[in-house]
């Protein structure tokens, strides 16, 4: 292996602003390249990029050095060294010497993409190497057979395989090298801002001596707290920020020392910082917490240099960012809503849970019963209440230890180290317990569990959830059913506390609806239906303020908007529960119109289901002969005129002839 000039245009394009030397020690990676020499047995040397020696070639065996000192053979290992000193960021490359075929490797050191220098290994002698090749090259070149047959028995031996592995390790160094000189270059930049930084101080202590007056105005309008002390922390000048801010007077600063304001964890970085400042002179950044003079502590970024025996300090206050990034860190793990961790909490802790210490761990996975239905109307707000009870109830029922997450919007997963089946259930029935004592807005709160526990430490732990869940779903589908029905009813209740009007008016349009039925010679089943959404039709008016329902002025857009959704609203609710998925979709459709300008789908004629059709007249026609908030009741024959008036547009002609010929007159 040589270390000849490496002309490469590309190492001259690659040319750092830097040298090597700029970055390292020469002397200590002498000192490391001897040592990496000795201990694998392999020649070792580092250059700069067009080939020029950096350090001196450390175990380069006679062999190469006679070979290289004839014209052939030199020329053969700059060609050599050329193509092995080549950028390579994927790994280093292996190739046999020119000079008669040992085996060399080389590794690119790379910084901020410059190539900066090549570390070039070699002269082994492998299994794969013939001896007659070698031989006839050494003649071809010129040199004695004693000659090569002295340097040939002390090259190193080593096999193809043990070489790549010591190449690798190379790669690995240079690859470290590559990111020392890089840490180096960030700190001579670094270095150079904080000596004009220091350049600028040194100005600003000149004048301090100069004209004292000034410099108390600069030091007292600023924001940040500026001092000048000596090394024992005893205050030399101090502004006027230190009372503004953390509530010390002149006197507290003359009796106290700058190391007595510090949080008491954070002395050992200041004395270790202050150690580095003596040592070097340099500009050292530090984030200690100051003791305000009430007890609280606030971050301060500080930042001090050493200028003969004193020391100036400038102090930033940054409690409010560092707040926030507690906060930013806090909220990558836990949930908003609720406080507990959430899914990349468990992505991130699972492994270090699952160690046989641990173990048996149990996991549980709840999923809230009817919470979209609950969600859908009482709204939100009382959805997210929900939730944070139920986060209260498991908190309060695990151990410190127990890992809480929630899952999802309404799924939660505890996982339960050193807990077996038994225990686990447990914990579940006391959760339900709790559960079941607890009402928000008269709806008790129902959760289907699923359970399993990992004994085995083969046992993947997805298998575990899949299992626990699978269990949750399997009961889901039992508990469910009832729990909709039953918040169905809490949510008419509701309602009709809510607007007692609204009880009356669905009663009444229920009784015109069947009379309607009865006269178009409905089946007895249909009949049933239009009962059941007579009373049903405006259930989706839980989702609506009750002031807007109630307003007595003329409604805005908005507000109007908001009355609008609940044709909506209630097909979710009623659509959540079988028993009245039938009924859904006529209580969605009792506002469309049969020219099509209704909502909330804009269906037009026959395209509305015939019961939507029915209780939509029965609908206007209570609407028009009620009293409302903003306006008296209309008489029976304003209202049937207009029910005529927009037959054939909002209403079915047929139905309404009938509602107007056959139902009215009967009609109190």
């Amino acid at each position: 292996m040589g270390y000849a000039v490496n002309h490469d245009t590309e190492c001259k394009l690659q040319k750092s602003e830097y040298s090597f030397s700029d970055y390292f020690d020469i002397e200590e990676l002498q000192q490391i390249q001897d040592l990496f020499s000795e201990a694998t047995g392999v020649a070792s040397i580092i250059t700069e990029p067009d080939g020029t020696p950096i350090t001196a070639p450390s175990g380069f065996c006679d062999l190469c050095n006679e070979i290289r000192r004839t014209e052939q053979g030199l020329i053969h290992c700059k060609n050599s060294d050329a193509i092995i000193g080549k950028t390579n960021e994927d790994g280093p490359i292996l190739q046999r010497c020119y000079s008669g075929g040992l085996l060399d490797a080389g590794a690119s050191i790379i910084v901020e993409g410059k190539h900066i220098a090549n570390w070039l290994i070699g002269q082994i002698f492998d299994e794969d190497q013939p001896m007659e090749p070698l031989q006839a090259y050494a003649e071809s070149i010129g040199l004695p057979d004693d000659v090569f047959q002295r340097g040939l028995a002390r090259v190193k031996r080593m096999s193809k395989t043990q070489f790549e592995s010591v190449s690798k390790f190379l790669f690995q160094n240079a690859q470290m090298i590559s990111r020392y000189a890089k840490h180096n270059l960030e700190l001579q930049r670094e270095l150079n801002q904080r000596i004009r930084h220091e350049t600028e101080i040194e100005k600003l202590n000149l004048e301090l001596e100069e004209k004292s007056r000034e410099i108390n105005k600069f030091f007292d309008i600023s924001s940040d707290l500026f001092s000048i002390t000596d090394i024992r922390g005893n205050f030399y000048r101090f502004n006027k920020a230190w009372k503004e801010l953390l509530g010390y007077t002149e006197e507290d600063l003359k009796v106290m020392r700058y190391q007595d304001y510090l949080h008491p964890d954070d002395l050992y970085g200041y004395y270790q910082v202050m150690k580095q400042i003596e040592e070097t002179g340099k500009n050292i950044g530090f984030t200690p917490r100051f003791r305000h003079k009430d007890g609280s502590y606030r971050y301060l970024e500080w930042s001090c240099i050493k200028e003969g025996r004193y020391y100036y300090s400038a102090d930033r206050d940054i409690t409010q960012r560092k707040r926030a990034e507690e906060e930013i860190r806090f909220y990558s793990y836990h949930d908003q809503l609720t406080g507990l961790f959430n899914r990349r909490y468990y992505e991130e802790e699972i492994q270090r849970l699952e160690k046989d210490v641990n173990l048996p761990l149990s996991i549980i996975v709840g999923d809230v019963n009817g919470f979209k239905l609950f969600n859908d109307a009482f709204g939100h707000k009382q959805g997210d209440l929900l939730l944070k009870r139920i986060a209260d109830i498991i908190r309060s029922e695990c151990r410190p230890s127990d890992i809480i997450l929630r899952w999802s919007g309404d799924e939660f997963v505890i996982l339960l180290p050193s807990t077996d089946l038994e225990e686990a259930a447990l914990l579940v029935e006391r959760i339900r317990e709790n559960c079941s004592q607890v009402l928000i807005n008269d709806v008790s709160i129902h959760i289907s569990f699923g359970w399993d526990v990992k004994k085995d430490p083969k046992r993947n732990m997805q298998e575990v959830m899949t299992s626990a869940e699978n269990q949750m779903y399997k009961n889901k589908v039992v508990e469910s059913e009832g729990l909709r029905g039953s918040i169905i009813k809490t949510v008419i209740n509701t309602l009709h506390e809510k607007s007692p009007r609204e009880e009356k008016h669905s009663q009444r349009v229920s009784n015109i609806s069947q009379s309607i039925g009865k006269a178009l010679q409905l089946s007895e089943m249909e009949l049933n239906k239009l009962k059941a959404v007579g009373l049903l039709h405006d259930i989706g008016k839980i989702g609506v303020e009750g002031s807007i329902l109630d307003k007595a002025g003329a409604l805005t857009q908005k507000e109007y908007d908001e009355i609008k959704k609940h044709p909506e609203i209630g097909f979710r609710i009623l659509n959540s529960s079988d028993d009245m998925q039938e009924l859904a979709n006529v209580t969605l459709c009792h506002h469309e119109r049969w020219d099509g300008t209704g909502y909330p789908k804009g269906l037009r004629g026959e395209e509305i289901p015939i019961l939507s059709r029915i209780v939509s007249i029965a609908d206007s026609y209570d609407a028009m002969t009620s009293d409302r908030p903003y306006r008296t009741a209309l008489s029976k024959e304003e209202s049937i005129n207009q029910i005529k008036k927009y037959s054939g547009s909002q209403f079915d002609a047929r139905i309404a002839k009938i509602f107007v010929d056959a139902v009215a007159p009967e009609l109190q």
